[in-house]
């Protein structure tokens, strides 16, 4: 079930938890159930497994606000803003900030929503 949930289907989370399994829980190559959660922008496998004892901590020191924002997961955006991520926060390792990362994207289109969910916070 871990495998499917790599590939994209973190609706599968619930179950994955149900059967057992912790929520902090990784892929053979280390990345957390939480790290998938977030690049696939699913908020509400996210908040389960917060729930369940994982921590937003474990996206990162950015709470994963760069990648969702790159990804055009609006919604995931204003969560983690909601929930800590400091959209005015510049990487370490290249100074640029959650902004730069939605507007680097080529479907500038369906970045709109991230870009305003941004602007707004920060």
């Amino acid at each position: 079930m871990l495998d499917r949930i790599v590939d994209g289907r973190t609706d599968l989370v619930f179950d994955y938890l149900a059967g057992g399994h912790a929520a902090s829980s990784k892929d053979a190559d280390g990345v957390s159930l939480i790290q998938w959660c977030a690049y696939y922008g699913d908020v509400s496998a996210i908040r389960f497994l917060l729930a369940n004892g994982e921590s937003l901590a474990s996206l990162g020191e950015d709470l994963g606000l760069n990648g969702a924002a790159f990804h055009g997961h609006w919604q995931l955006c204003q969560f983690l803003v909601e929930h800590g991520a400091d959209p005015n926060r510049a990487s370490p390792e290249s100074g640029e900030t959650p902004l730069h990362a939605a507007l680097c994207a080529a479907d500038r289109p369906a970045r709109d929503r991230v870009l305003q969910v941004l602007l707004a916070n920060g």
